[in-house]
């Protein structure tokens, strides 16, 4: 056999020795995420199964109950089945929108107050004028929904919030935060201190604009942290604290804001409005 051949044969077995372990390796990798992947979707089953069934339990009490005023806070924000609802946190927030979104009239509408809780988002709606008949309504997150005619259903509100809230909060979060460090610096301090609410009122949904400006340094938000997640993060915290507790916790806290095409965004005629039935 010449020395030729011999090269030949040899580079051959490397060449296929090389290839053999890329792809036991690849199978490996792909054997590892089809495992990962099959886990998470377990756990999107799991939750999806255990939101229904606190779901229908808490349809039924509310069923039961009177629906006098006076028996408001027991059914939305005080019994058991509420609290139960309340525990399955930001990881059922995609289950609750649906039912908001489907099932409205046959309770998912009344979803809302549970939905306020977990995310800590609060709207700003207006009202102007001196009597019934001349009154209007504002939505301040809203532009286009201004001088409206009468109250804004709450429901739709938070459907519209759930298909663009992730590209409104940064922005909301960037015009408060700036608004209010200017004021910070005018020494206008009742008007800072209300641009400093507006930022912790936009919800959890901020917590990540937040965090990054902690981690530039600005540890005046920390006490905004703090307020957002229940003291999870105590309000004197120091900057290491608050970024340690962030990058262990965030997937947690994280808003699972869908993905939506900008040709997807509700229309006039989809907005909040007063055809609808004033839901409180």
């Amino acid at each position: 056999m010449s020395e030729l051949s011999i090269k030949k044969q040899l580079l051959q077995r490397i060449y296929f020795g090389n290839l053999f372990v890329y792809i036991f390796g690849m199978t490996i990798v792909l054997s590892m995420v089809t495992t990962l992947l099959g886990e998470e979707m377990q756990k999107i089953d799991e939750m999806e199964a255990l939101f229904e069934k606190k779901y229908e339990a808490w349809k039924k009490y509310r069923k039961q109950q009177s629906p006098s005023p006076s028996s408001f806070r027991t059914i939305y924000m005080e019994g058991q089945p509420y609290l139960e609802m309340l525990k399955l946190g930001i990881p059922a927030l995609p289950y609750m929108m649906k039912k908001i979104e489907n099932d409205a009239y046959d309770g998912g509408r009344d979803l809302v107050w549970i939905v306020s809780k977990i995310t800590n988002k609060k709207f700003h709606i207006t009202r102007t004028g001196q009597k019934p008949g001349g009154f209007r309504w504002t939505v301040e997150e809203f532009p286009d929904m201004n001088d409206l005619t009468s109250p804004p259903s709450r429901y739709k509100l938070w459907l519209r919030w759930w298909k663009e809230g992730k590209k409104l909060t940064a922005q909301q979060f960037e015009k408060f935060y700036q608004q209010w460090k200017k004021l910070n610096r005018q020494g206008k301090e009742t008007e800072a201190k209300a641009k400093y609410q507006r930022v912790i009122d936009l919800g959890v949904a901020a917590l990540p604009y937040i965090l990054d400006k902690v981690k530039q340094g600005d540890v005046e938000l920390v006490p905004a942290i703090s307020v957002l997640t229940d003291n999870k993060v105590k309000k004197d915290a120091k900057q290491s604290e608050c970024l340690d507790w962030w990058e262990s916790n965030k997937q947690k806290w994280l808003i699972p804001f869908p993905n939506i095409k900008a040709d997807n965004t509700p229309t006039h005629k989809d907005q909040p409005g007063a055809e609808e039935p004033n839901e409180g």
